[in-house]
């Protein structure tokens, strides 16, 4: 049986090995000063890596890609004050994530790790303990937001050092914005934008008028799911829907048997974010981030039924997110028919 998991689970040690290192700096920092800050700001290293990784990000495109998730956070922040404002704000953030691959269909994860952090660190700064406000806190964080770039605009520099042709000068090496010199063919991007920006609308709406706590999770769900074919679309949320369905429950699990502590806590916020990197399949890692999420949160001091709730989200927020896109894929088949019927006349 545990040689059956092994041989299941793809574990890419060379992302791991490269986002502990990046990681590094912020769970020392928590560690020594027994500030939580750090910790939160690891979302953005993360997604600052991945984006980097996946998007090939020079170090200004990582530059560019920390003000981006700056400008996002605090926009989405200061837009819960209103519920209009903030689902406006849900779906221009999650439109633009999916119009960049009009552009090359290797910045989608450029795309989604910029409204990822955003969405998550808005909707946990109203919770956050401090003074003023949720805006006046989320201002408070952004010296730890952009410490928490430093580490992958290090990496990226040095990396991109190492890729400098003899003919060109460093200064010009360095204005890129992507380590890549020739773009790919953008992949089709109107109807899974359309599709996103709906969804994640109704998602964000659910959330704002039913006041649940942590609606990021749903809100993200219905878009996570929306891959641009319902085939993968489909497979994506059964996956999600049987990591959550086993993960949260094992998270919860094991928060009720374990000691509870700071140094486990910050082990299963590593934990979570590796899975982000390093491990395959999706339904596998997508199972054992729910697990280390919720044990965080139940280490954090939450109760089982209030950590429950990643699983609701997730599963109501994909579910959501399906069947807005069966929607829009009959209303652009109808749209297609009804131009060629006036064509044919």
């Amino acid at each position: 049986m545990i040689s059956a998991w092994r041989d299941a689970i793809d574990l890419d040690h060379v992302a791991a090995t490269r986002a502990v290192i990046v990681l590094t700096p912020l769970i020392l920092l928590a560690w020594i000063s027994g500030e939580g800050i750090w910790l939160r700001a690891a979302l953005v290293t993360v997604s600052a890596f991945i984006a980097m990784e996946r998007s090939g990000l020079a170090p200004i495109g990582t530059i560019l890609h920390g003000a981006a998730i700056i400008v996002c956070y605090l926009a989405l922040v200061a837009a819960q004050t209103t519920e209009l404002l903030f689902i406006l704000g849900c779906v221009l953030f999650a439109a633009a994530s999916i119009l960049l691959t009009g552009w090359d269909a290797r910045l989608r994860s450029l795309g989604n790790f910029t409204f990822i952090p955003a969405l998550y660190l808005a909707c946990e700064t109203k919770e956050w303990e401090g003074p003023g406000n949720p805006l006046h806190r989320g201002i408070l964080f952004l010296p730890a937001i952009m410490l928490a770039i430093l580490p992958v605009l290090v990496m990226s520099a040095l990396e991109h050092r190492k890729t400098r042709p003899l003919n060109v000068s460093r200064l010009w090496h360095f204005r890129a914005v992507l380590s890549w010199a020739e773009r790919k063919e953008p992949s089709p991007y109107f109807e899974a934008m359309v599709a996103t920006a709906l969804a994640v609308g109704l998602a964000a709406h659910t959330v704002m008028v039913w006041r649940l706590d942590q609606g990021q999770w749903m809100i993200w769900s219905a878009a996570s799911v929306i891959t641009g074919e319902l085939a993968s679309g489909h497979l994506k949320l059964r996956d999600r829907m049987v990591g959550a369905l086993v993960g949260v429950p094992a998270g919860i699990g094991a928060g009720l048997i374990l000691p509870h502590g700071v140094f486990a806590h910050e082990l299963a916020i590593l934990a979570a974010a590796l899975t982000l990197v390093a491990l395959r399949p999706y339904v596998i890692a997508f199972g054992l981030r729910c697990a280390c999420v919720t044990l965080a949160l139940m280490l954090a001091g939450w109760s089982p039924i209030m950590a429950a709730e990643r699983a609701s989200h997730v599963i109501l927020g994909g579910l959501i997110g399906i069947a807005v896109v069966h929607c829009v894929r009959v209303a652009a088949v109808l749209g297609r028919q009804a131009t060629s019927g006036v064509e044919i006349k």
